[in-house]
């Protein structure tokens, strides 16, 4: 309007915004995923658009699951973050749109899974999140929860690892300290029976309606472990699934 007045026009006109290289910028972003397709949108000055409310979060969750839905996918991949999604993405045949990272919210992500009619769940976290799960916390939020770590020694007794005993773990105050303790093949049994309760805890969550199949990654993107959470035996266990 402030050109046209300067101009002196009053046909009107016609504006086309663009973003120079914007289909190449897009590349870099989540747009695909969540249906915006052929450019990059446009917001505020940066281009960033982060949902720091739990509303927001949730939101660009749903619309996430909704676009690998109407895509024609049964599966998706709910991730605890972008670590755990690019080990994820490295290991698993699935396009792009299947992934989304769920931060704390795998409980909403369960939910929403049942309601939608997803026939498999592949859930990837770190060590300190899946323990939670296998703990039943499903949402992993520190606000609502704090990790037992008294239970966890517990756990690893059950699974026949009691080195971490002689280590002091009584004193640590992370999962991270313990798995630190641990030889490869005790990180190995550890990450396994963390996996398994996990995809237990998530599969009762969910109804028993949707199969879930938890895998560990370190701070690396190293796999630990996986185990599954279906009513039958898994027919997959401890191996990565292809696709």
């Amino acid at each position: 309007r402030e050109v046209m007045e300067m101009a002196g026009s009053r046909d009107g006109c016609r504006v086309v915004v663009f973003a120079p290289e914007g289909r190449e910028a897009a590349k870099e972003t989540l747009n695909e995923r969540l249906g915006v397709l052929g450019g990059i949108s446009i917001l505020g000055t940066t281009g960033v658009n982060i949902p720091y409310s739990a509303e927001a979060f949730l939101s660009s969750l749903a619309l996430s699951l909704t676009v690998a839905r109407s895509c024609g996918h049964d599966t998706v991949v709910g991730c605890s973050g972008r670590r755990s999604e690019r080990a994820a993405m490295a290991r698993l045949g699935l396009p792009e749109e299947c992934f989304m990272v769920v931060g704390d919210h795998f409980d909403f992500l369960l939910s929403r899974c049942r309601e939608m009619g997803m026939r498999r769940l592949y859930v990837w976290a770190q060590p300190a999140k899946m323990a939670k799960l296998a703990m039943g916390m499903i949402n992993t939020s520190s606000r609502l929860w704090e990790l037992d770590l008294a239970l966890l020694l517990q756990m690893l007794s059950a699974a026949g690892i009691e080195s971490v005993r002689a280590a002091g773990a009584e004193e640590m105050t992370s999962v991270g300290q313990l798995l630190g303790t641990l030889g490869e093949e005790e990180k190995r049994g550890f990450a396994s029976l963390v996996c398994g309760m996990a995809a237990d805890r998530c599969l009762e969550y969910a109804g028993g309606e949707v199969e879930v199949e938890c895998f560990m990654p370190d701070a690396s993107g190293t796999l630990l472990g996986s185990s599954c959470g279906v009513p039958s035996p898994c027919p997959r266990e401890g191996k990565v699934p292809d696709g």
